[in-house]
């Protein structure tokens, strides 16, 4: 959190610069062992590391893995055949990864299951 603070106040300045860096070098080490986990394992872990971890190129990188693991996931519940059960799981989906793309997709997957009425 310090850290994270210092980068804000002093942005733009050289030390600010090297507290930025040395701020996505700690991401990055926070990053390694959840990335060297396998994918389907690792989408609880990705989510918990970017709530902890601000703005950083490090941080895109975890946005990106969660994107292609919960994609993973969703075509997984997408591949199922009895409309019943991917309804299920795509509400289940949906609500758990609301406000990722991933969640979206899985919400309008969902809708063209059962449409509203009109």
């Amino acid at each position: 959190k310090n850290l994270e603070r210092f980068t804000a106040e002093w942005s733009g300045f050289a030390c600010g610069d090297a507290a930025r860096s040395a701020y996505d070098t700690l991401a990055a080490a926070a990053l390694a062992p959840v990335a060297a986990l396998e994918t389907g394992k690792r989408t609880k872990p990705l989510a918990k590391l970017l709530k902890d971890w601000k703005d950083c190129p490090t941080r895109v990188k975890m946005q990106e893995a969660l994107e292609a693991d919960l994609t993973a996931e969703l075509e997984v519940i997408l591949a199922l055949e009895k409309p019943a059960s991917r309804a299920q799981k795509l509400a289940a989906f949906a609500k758990a990864w609301d406000g990722t793309s991933a969640g979206s997709r899985a919400g309008e997957e969902l809708a063209k299951l059962a449409p509203i009425p009109k």
